[in-house]
């Protein structure tokens, strides 16, 4: 009876260990994955900090927001530089600079499509999604990256910096990057992914482990307890006031004979 209660609490012990790993693995992943997102922010800030650092606020000023500056050195150079800025970072999809206009529409002035892109924005153009954190971050000096948000060209994690050289102005105005959401999970994935399957592999490692520890000690204890019963056989066997012989029903050969069939035979026990 013992035995059989044992039998049935082991599946739920091998279960409820499974599913302790499995929580640990899961929780251990979204920590990881908090962490990345918190760490790719901060790099994202940083990127499109030193992004700004590169723009001339005389090339900025010259710009007017309106059709005239398609043919504006100035805009053209902006341009220039923000279509590198683009192709220096393989997940940066926008790069764009914006302003506020006196009726408070947050509008492009540059972006770093070319004129033939269906994504293209040609200056001047509103942006009617502008979120509450990009209307307060752009007349603040403080950077900030918001999302993922979606907008007319899809779903973005985007870098926010206000150009503070135009913050006291009537058309404040920032720098943004944006960064497709799809692309920002893949890298959180890539980055969580050896951290969480290391230790995936070395929890199941240890259960494994302690299921050959604990079916290596149950196999002691089977044989251990084998030699007991063997042995309490022998000495019931061995003390029968009849005489035994046991045989072999496939090899027809004796197993064993106690005392009495022994004497029975007139022969030694070894003998038999």
């Amino acid at each position: 009876m013992f035995h059989s209660s044992e039998s049935r609490k082991r599946p739920s012990i091998l279960l409820l260990a499974l599913l302790a790993i499995a929580l640990i693995t899961g929780l251990f992943a979204w920590w990881a994955g908090w962490k990345a997102d918190r760490r790719m922010r901060i790099e994202l800030l940083q990127q499109v900090e030193l992004a700004a650092k590169g723009i001339s606020p005389d090339h900025v000023r010259a710009l007017s927001a309106t059709d005239a500056d398609l043919a504006n050195p100035e805009y053209q150079e902006i341009k220039h530089q923000l279509m590198a800025l683009r192709q220096v970072n393989p997940l940066c999809r926008f790069f764009y600079l914006m302003d506020r206009d006196a009726a408070g529409n947050i509008r492009c002035l540059v972006d770093s499509e070319a004129a033939g892109s269906q994504d293209y924005s040609p200056p001047g153009q509103i942006y009617a999604e502008a979120s509450a954190m990009l209307r307060n971050c752009i007349s603040s000096s403080a950077a900030v990256v918001e999302g993922p948000l979606v907008d007319r060209w899809g779903t973005w994690v985007s870098a926010l910096m206000p150009l503070g050289d135009f913050a006291d102005t009537p058309s404040p105005k920032l720098l943004g990057m944006d960064i497709s959401a799809a692309d920002w999970t893949k890298t959180i994935i890539a980055r969580t992914a050896m951290p969480t399957g290391l230790l995936f592999t070395t929890l199941m490692g240890g259960f494994f482990y302690g299921l050959l520890r604990r079916t290596a000690r149950r196999l002691r204890l089977g044989q251990a307890e084998l030699s007991e019963n063997e042995a309490l056989q022998r000495l019931l066997v061995n003390n029968l006031p009849v005489g035994m012989v046991i045989v072999d029903p496939k090899t027809r050969l004796i197993e064993r004979v106690n005392h009495h069939a022994a004497a029975l035979f007139g022969a030694p026990m070894e003998r038999l």
